[in-house]
């Protein structure tokens, strides 16, 4: 066993090390220890590889080699280098190979710009991003999601994600199909956390001595994720994540729910959790399914697990011996107190094992015999495993087993086009999954594998529809459109399957919807909640090219009665809204079809005002209107505004008048602003700024104080900079100075008083409904724009206080705003979630995510600020500040709800 060291942790470079551990006698435990490598800076990671091992320490990931026999590497290689370096508990870190072949890794957070050592030019961005690469370095990859410290794989392939404050997320879609539509990349990360957790955790320790004003008690420093794939804990742990919540010293298990392609995550054990230790030392940091079948947990066995970067007092970041402890360390073997006995004897090496020997272990019920006797067969590159891994797969009754072989003759370059057909025709829908991806590369050029894909769609199988659904994407198109239209209407009550049918036909949409018009008229004539929905998002997709699309529909609906063709009304309407999220100005002025114009406008006007109709199909009547720019509509929309409830329609009919472009609109939304209940008055000052005409009438409101400084977060007035003139910017600056209170400590002591006054819970929540719940969530109850407060009352009052009245004193780097500026002249502001050559995605105030093509981006800014604006006390006299303050002490996602 080799095991990596960061010895030097936090802060110490160079002091890291592998050991590698010998069972000399196979009773289980490693009595022999070997200093393999020291002097490595912080290595977090460690892989079997060839010869050698692989590890991971930032800027590096190094190859280390016993070439002697002496037990200690004599050659070290760098494999790839450029991996940030940054924050020590934040780097590139977990190496490991999917059933796939790559070697994937988790990014840490740090970044970087990935080369192969002397070929600078050639560079991999994985910002915001995890990674793979091949076997062979020939090709290196990132790729959706970014886990800090831990990723995992299920048995299938499924890849899993570890974040500090989510237990575990899932990449829903593979690589190959995002690497065909990166627009999926956002979506793809799917938080697989069940509606019932509330985030808490149930420690047996004592509360943590804590330094940096993080929650306990509630998710805070999870790391360490595996998918448990062994046999010693017993079938009702097959395939569970454990993931190791380090500072309040245990380990936490989650169940899958999957039987839809978003898979999600419950927890097993109520109250408790599935392992917890009194010892505050204990530090889980890292687990695994072990060579026996046993789970491994790796414990970070030291007083302190925090970081002194995030300390707010520098003096206690040097009364503090962070590293107390250091030359501890235990490594825990986890089985059924049923199942002692060891499943493999440890001092049996794999790599010993002959060709026929490591077929036969990929019958194994452990996954780690599996995946190494996978690894060696493909490192050994003998193609003459490939008579005896497809007489496995001809044999074999275990579905791993076969998958296994698959992926085995794809590592060895000896699968073939009759390797994959033959795995088409599995028993086992999860080895025809396998075989669907490797089927890939031989399309659309394969005949037989076409048709064995038609045929498989033609037998509607449910398991199958999903990755069917990306397949199809592969084909040629006259080919896929007859199986998209029958696959489409067949999981129209799968949304996931549907829209990712929908993604796959592409620049084919417009056609496949019109067959299925012809195929299936009642999509047309009636469709029902679901294929109102399904029609929705195809409407969005065909939003690129949405002049010749919408120049289409109303050739079909002119001269014909709209309410008999409810079906390409619906997907014009989505058109529209796929416009509008755009942010593109495109008035809909097709002179030749004023007659359906105005149809389809009365259409719309009538569906806004039917309460009966779902929010969807409300929102984009909505955006219809929007794109007809005309004055009329807009005194419609004017009116309507007070008389629809919903607020996401208010919102929504809001956003529209400014996305207008008229000035005088734009002007009247901000008349009677006293009378204007407080979440209308944050809806129009939050979406005013979108263009010119609607920022001039916001700082116009501002200029003759209608409306305050203090309503406009300074997100807002970031956009405000961008679209006003020169002597705006200069009244606007003048503005600002005059209610300006830059000394936010000034505002923090005048406040502190506050700390010793008793608030009202109850109000508290209230406050905090009205102040703080449109950006934060407690106990999953609100909008995750900023981090969430559920175990906030963790921290002393005064640090809370200090967080209030000063957001950006310690803001991180995950919430620190963004400001775009397009090519078409709107501006957006928010957290930036993903960035890739393809362009970027922001979650907005709205918590909304919206992407902008790359070469849509004119301006990208960041502020360095808190989405969160300063000012609060300006809002919150004293006591509502008690009250508040009371209610972080003890959040409660009830009161909240009772708060409505």
């Amino acid at each position: 066993m080799y095991v990596a060291e960061m010895v030097g942790y936090p802060a110490s470079a160079g002091l890291g090390r592998i050991k590698r551990l010998t069972d000399e006698d196979g009773d289980g435990f490693y009595e022999n220890v070997t200093l393999f490598a020291e002097g490595l800076d912080f290595p977090n990671s460690v892989m079997p590889f060839r010869d050698g091992i692989l590890v991971a320490a930032a800027p590096d990931i190094l190859y280390l080699v016993d070439t002697n026999g002496d037990g200690q590497a004599d050659q070290r290689d760098v494999i790839w280098t450029g991996f940030n370096a940054g924050s020590q508990q934040l780097r590139a870190n977990a190496l490991h190979r999917g059933i796939d072949n790559w070697i994937y890794g988790a990014n840490g957070r740090n970044d970087g710009l990935v080369h192969r050592p002397g070929n600078e030019t050639n560079t991999v961005s994985i910002r915001g991003r995890d990674f793979r690469f091949a076997p062979d370095f020939t090709q290196f990859e990132s790729i959706a999601g970014q886990s800090q410290f831990g990723q995992a794989h299920d048995d299938w392939g499924n890849r899993f994600l570890s974040w500090n404050t989510i237990p575990v997320r899932q990449i829903v879609y593979p690589d190959w199909y995002l690497q065909q539509f990166p627009e999926l990349v956002p979506a793809a990360v799917h938080d697989c956390t069940s509606p019932d957790d509330l985030g808490e955790v149930f420690p047996l320790s004592p509360p943590p001595q804590q330094f940096n004003g993080e929650r306990a008690n509630y998710y805070n420093a999870m790391c360490g994720l595996t998918i448990y794939r062994g046999n010693r804990l017993g079938k009702a742990y097959d395939n569970d994540a454990f993931i190791c919540e380090s500072l309040t010293n245990l380990v936490t298990r989650r169940k899958f729910d999957r039987s839809k392609p978003a898979f999600v995550a419950s927890r097993p054990e109520q109250g408790e959790e599935f392992l917890a230790s009194e010892d505050p030392w204990f530090h889980p940091v890292f687990t695994a399914t072990g060579p026996d079948g046993a789970l491994y947990v790796v414990d970070f066995y030291r007083e302190l697990v925090e970081h002194p970067l995030y300390v707010a007092s520098p003096a206690l970041k040097e009364q503090i011996d962070w590293r107390r402890g250091f030359n501890h360390g235990r490594i825990w073997r986890i089985h059924h107190k049923e199942n002692s006995r060891l499943a493999e004897r440890p001092g049996i090496s794999a790599s010993s094992l002959e060709t026929n020997e490591l077929v036969a272990r990929l019958e194994h019920p452990v996954s780690w015999q599996r995946e190494t006797a996978q690894r060696l067969l493909v490192e050994r590159q003998q193609r003459n495993a490939a008579l005896l891994l497809r007489e496995l797969i001809n044999r074999s009754t275990n579905p791993l087993a076969r998958a296994h072989a698959l992926w085995t003759l794809n590592g060895i370059h000896a699968r073939s086009e009759e390797d994959v057909t033959r795995a088409l025709d599995d028993v086992s829908p999860q080895v025809q999954t396998q075989a669907l991806q490797l089927a890939v590369p031989f399309l659309p050029q394969s005949r037989i594998l076409t048709s064995k894909i038609a045929s498989l769609v033609n037998e509607s199988a449910a398991e199958l529809q999903f990755p069917l659904s990306m397949v199809l994407a592969r084909l040629n198109p006259e080919e896929a459109r007859p199986l998209l239209v029958k696959l489409l209407h067949e999981s129209s009550s799968n949304q996931f399957v549907a829209e990712t049918v929908l993604t796959s036909a592409g620049e084919q949409t417009g056609i496949v919807l019109r067959e299925l018009f012809t195929a299936h008229p009642e999509w047309n004539s009636n469709p029902d909640s679901h294929q109102i929905g399904r029609l929705l998002f195809a409407g969005e997709k065909l939003s690129d090219e949405y002049e010749k699309h919408l120049q289409e529909l109303l050739d079909v609906l002119e001269g014909k009665d709209v309410t008999e063709n409810p079906g390409t009304a619906i997907v014009l309407m989505g058109v529209s809204a796929g416009v509008a999220k755009a942010g593109a100005v495109a008035p809909l002025r097709f002179t030749e079809h004023q007659e359906a114009l105005d149809a389809m406008t009365a259409h719309c006007q009538r569906i806004l005002a039917d309460e009966s109709q779902s929010i969807s199909l409300r929102l984009a009547a909505i955006r219809y209107l929007q794109l007809s720019r005309d004055n009329v509509v807009a005194d419609y929309l004017m009116e309507t505004l007070d008389q629809v409830a919903p607020r996401e329609l208010k919102e929504a009919i809001v956003e529209a008048l400014f996305a207008m472009g008229s000035s005088s609109h734009a002007h009247k939304l901000f008349d009677g602003w006293n009378q204007k209940s407080p979440e209308m008055r944050r809806m129009i000052v939050n979406k005013a700024a979108v263009n010119a005409s609607g920022a001039s009438a916001l700082f116009d409101a501002l200029r003759g104080e209608q409306v305050e400084i203090l309503e406009v977060p300074l997100t807002v007035q970031a956009q405000l900079d961008t679209l006003l003139s020169p002597a705006q910017k200069e009244d606007l600056a003048a503005i600002l100075n005059r209610h300006a209170n830059s000394d936010r400590q000034k505002v923090i002591a005048e406040y502190t008083h506050v700390l010793s006054m008793t608030g009202d819970l109850e109000r508290g929540a209230a406050v905090f409904r009205k102040q703080c719940l449109t950006c934060h969530t407690i106990q999953r109850y609100g909008k995750q724009i900023g981090p969430d407060l559920t175990g906030i009352s963790a921290r002393p009052a005064e640090v809370i206080l200090a967080d209030v009245l000063d957001p950006s004193a310690r803001v991180s780097a995950d919430f620190v705003s963004y400001t775009v500026l397009t090519t078409r002249g709107t501006v957006l502001t928010g957290l930036l979630i993903n960035e890739s050559d393809e362009g970027i995605t922001l979650k907005t105030s709205e918590d909304k995510l919206v992407t902008v093509a790359a070469d849509e981006v004119e301006e990208l800014k960041v502020s360095g600020k808190s989405l969160m604006p300063e000012g609060l006390e300006k809002q919150l006299p004293p006591h509502e500040m008690a009250d508040l303050l009371e209610f972080l002490r003890q959040p409660r996602k009830s009161l909240l709800e009772a708060a409505e």
